[in-house]
Order: structure tokens, then C-alpha cells, then sequence
């Protein structure tokens, strides 16, 4: 340490820090105390610096996620047992679609969205395909024209094609 820094912390601290004694340096009574918190502060400055890995055993943390019933009842019970695995002391709250999706996404009220692809999304967001889903319209055959239409051999023209995005703040 220079002299001119050992001389601006004694004035912080009001206090000489260091003194002479038996021809060597020794911590004031005052240093003495301070020596403990000075060390749990530096371990945390150079914590700053140091990349942690992820541990998904370690997490502690609510997880917000925005899903459909459908994606729900599907995709819910597989990942709930992967998490109790991976990350036990993770928790997970199921929030369903609102006109507030958007704003919240905006402010990182949430952590994913199970959205369609064609859904907006608000600038600093990342989405990827997830998947992909094929969804049809179940009828009585004679019930209605599109019972009718079915019957006709035009199902395929009922069927309709969405996709289904993870939907993440970025980090």
C-alpha cells in the first residue's frame, strides 16, 4: 500500500490504522476490527469478477411462466418432474394470457411465455420455435357444415397449423 493511500484511509477513518511498535507495523485496535469486514468485502468485490456456473440445484427463485390450458395440461406435468430433480427449491407460478402480457413482459414481470409465433413482442425480448403443433376441429359428423365438410373428405381444410415459442427476457 502506498503512503499517500495509507494516508487517505487514516483520514476516512480517523484512526492511524498502522503504528510502530518493536520496530514493525501493528493494527490499531480499531484496524483490528475493521481487518474481519475489510476481508468479507474484498471476497465480494472479487466475487464481481468471477463467472459463476449455473447450478440448477442451487437455484432459489420464483419462475414466472405465461401458458395456455392446452400447453398446460401437456407440457406442465414432465417439466414439474424434471424441476423437482434438477431444481428442487425452484418454484414455478402459472399465469394465464392477459391484455397486460406486453407491459409485463416490458417491465420483467415475467420469465417465459408459451405464445404462438406470430404473438408481439416488446424490443429486447428473444423467442426461438419450440415446437410445433397441429391442431383440429372435432365434430359429430352430421352436426354442422363442418361435420359435413369433414365427411366430405375436406379435412384437411379444417386443420389449422400453429407454433408455439419460448418466450424469454434477455438476460
Amino acid at each position: 500500500m502506498s503512503p499517500k493511500a495509507l494516508g487517505r484511509l487514516r483520514h476516512l477513518f480517523e484512526d492511524p490504522l498502522l503504528v510502530r511498535s518493536a520496530g514493525q507495523l501493528v493494527l490499531t485496535p480499531k484496524a483490528e476490527r475493521l481487518a474481519p469486514q475489510l476481508a468479507d468485502a474484498l471476497r465480494d468485490v472479487r466475487g464481481l469478477f468471477r463467472e459463476h456456473e449455473f447450478d440448477p440445484a442451487q437455484e432459489h427463485r420464483l419462475i414466472r411462466l405465461v401458458i395456455s390450458d392446452a400447453n398446460c395440461i401437456r407440457l406442465m406435468p414432465p417439466l414439474m418432474a424434471r424441476l423437482a430433480k434438477e431444481a428442487p427449491a425452484a418454484q414455478i407460478k402459472l399465469e394465464g394470457y392477459g391484455p397486460s402480457l406486453v407491459a409485463r413482459m416490458k417491465k420483467g414481470e415475467l420469465d417465459f411465455v408459451l405464445a404462438l409465433a406470430t404473438s408481439p413482442l416488446p424490443p429486447g425480448v428473444e423467442s426461438f420455435v419450440l415446437g410445433q403443433d397441429r391442431m383440429v376441429l372435432v365434430t359429430r359428423r352430421a352436426s354442422s357444415s363442418f361435420g359435413q365438410a369433414a365427411e366430405a373428405g375436406r379435412s384437411r381444410a379444417l386443420s389449422a397449423r400453429c407454433h408455439f415459442d419460448l418466450r424469454r427476457r434477455a438476460v
